[in-house]
């Protein structure tokens, strides 16, 4: 009878492991299909693939951006092979969102010791919105999330005892290689190092002397001549989304950094909490498992925060995208403790099945229902906007555009094949009265964050102001704005 019973419950495992499957796949190929326009920084990123040769990105890139080579090379080939349109630049994160959740299911399998927890994880990563999010988004957090997974289950079976020389040496090169498509990669390498040294220092330092001897030989000048660089341009450019990623030790600090990770870890669920509650049950328990990939996982996430901390590398939104598995696996660990083969559950069980269900319970009918709504990811209607100035272009008109909107700008003018060289940049106006420097139609094209960019509030200003201007066509959607007007 036990044993019929058994069977029952992996056919129905079996069943359920494949429906979230279809779950997490539909979810991501929808928001995929709706090809929604590009907003600043994948525009930005998708001038550099179009403007480099396939060698070209081994340079810091133009516009503030920072990608690995290897994921940009990729790109490139998808655009020359497919052209260089949105659902092209973006097939590349498709794929490697979708790879992530067959990597997770492994990891999951390893890390849990219920079926039903395998379960309600793969479920938790299936639909959770950022990891569907960066799967439509031209950037590389969907690839770091994937090569993560990967190497650290790659980890799990790495015998290095067993290896010479000349095979650490291979794998010190292939880890190379594996950071030229996440820049994560260094925080997994250290973990696995700690781990090693800890566990057999005697026998692995020959061995961990040759793979870290390649990996740093390659690292270090690519440190130096390109990420360093680019790192100080972030810093100067984009200071208000990398300071907050820095931990120091100061506990307002603190607490708003952990609320922020939280709420982006498992937004919408907004109570950051439970989350720390159940993250950190989770870790106490994959610790008392004393599995390998636990300590390599627990390691890695340990190194990122070090990093964070001594301002090497931030943690916040995107870029702690790679930590949002390990950290739904901590989440869902306490789960563990739970029997629900009696109806004499423990005290503990209902706290964990409690505090679970809290944490989780913004994943209702609306949480799903935005999904049949391309609005909830749209960040700028930069394309449609360009659409309506090019069916209404004349010959004589004027097209201003704004800092903001200079990727999106140049992007969409080789998108719709518009010869137009009659533009100008709103910063090189400084300001002035338009009304003074043009006689005619002038677009102003404002596609990024319109309701907070002051370039955008300066011309509804000014064309709402300015004696003798005419608005001829004015649409605002969307963090989106343009508008035609004609001067006397």
């Amino acid at each position: 009878m036990k044993r019929l019973q058994n069977i029952s419950f992996n056919k129905l495992y079996s069943v359920l492991i494949v429906l979230i499957f279809c779950l997490g796949i539909f979810l991501r190929l929808k928001t995929y299909l709706y090809n929604i326009s590009f907003w600043y920084d994948e525009a930005a990123l998708a001038l550099n693939v179009i403007d480099r040769g396939i060698f070209g990105f081994f340079r810091y890139l133009d516009y503030v951006q920072c990608a690995p080579p290897a994921f940009m090379m990729l790109s490139k080939i998808i655009t020359n092979l497919f052209g260089a349109k949105e659902w092209a630049f973006r097939l590349l994160p498709f794929i490697f969102g979708i790879a992530s959740m067959f990597v997770f299911y492994l990891l999951s399998r390893e890390i849990l010791n219920k079926k039903y927890s395998v379960l309600v994880a793969n479920c938790l990563f299936a639909i959770n919105f950022q990891l569907i999010y960066y799967c439509q988004e031209f950037k590389q957090y969907s690839a770091e999330v994937f090569v993560t997974l990967l190497v650290v289950f790659f980890f799990k079976r790495l015998d290095i005892q067993a290896l010479g020389a000349r095979k650490c040496f291979c794998i010190g090169f292939v880890f190379f290689i594996m950071f030229l498509f996440s820049m994560t990669i260094p925080f997994v390498l250290a973990a696995f190092i700690i781990y090693l040294m800890y566990k057999s220092r005697a026998v692995s330092i020959k061995r961990i002397f040759f793979i870290l001897f390649p990996f740093t030989l390659l690292f270090l000048p690519y440190y130096l001549f390109f990420l360093w660089p680019s790192k100080a341009l972030m810093l100067r450019d984009f200071t208000d989304m990398w300071s907050p990623g820095f931990l120091s030790l100061n506990f307002e600090t603190i607490k708003t950094f952990f609320a922020n990770f939280f709420r982006f870890t498992f937004e919408p669920n907004n109570v950051p909490i439970l989350g720390l509650i159940l993250t950190i049950t989770g870790m106490v328990l994959v610790f008392k498992d004393k599995k390998r990939l636990g300590a390599i996982i627990l390691l890695v996430v340990f190194a990122a925060f070090i990093a964070s901390m001594l301002h090497i590398y931030p943690i916040h939104i995107r870029l702690g995208l790679y930590l949002v598995p390990f950290f739904i696996l901590f989440a869902v660990k306490p789960l563990d403790i739970c029997s629900f083969k009696t109806f004499d559950i423990k005290i503990y069980s209902w706290v964990a099945i409690l505090i679970f269900i809290l944490c989780f319970r913004g994943y209702g009918v609306k949480y799903f229902s935005n999904f049949f709504s391309p609005v909830i990811f749209h960040k700028s209607l930069s394309r449609e906007m360009m659409y309506i100035i090019k069916n209404d272009l004349g010959e004589n008109d004027v097209i201003v555009y704004d800092n903001k909107s200079l990727p999106a700008y140049f992007y969409y003018l080789e998108y719709f094949n518009i010869n137009h060289k009659n533009s100008m940049r709103i910063s090189s106006l400084s300001y002035k009265d338009f009304s003074k420097l043009f006689k005619g139609n002038v677009w102003f094209y404002c596609t990024h964050e319109a309701d907070k960019n002051k370039d955008a509030a300066i011309v509804k200003w000014i064309v709402h102001n300015a004696y003798g201007a005419q608005i001829l066509y004015e649409k605002e959607i969307l963090g989106s704005y343009i508008v035609k007007v004609k001067f006397n």
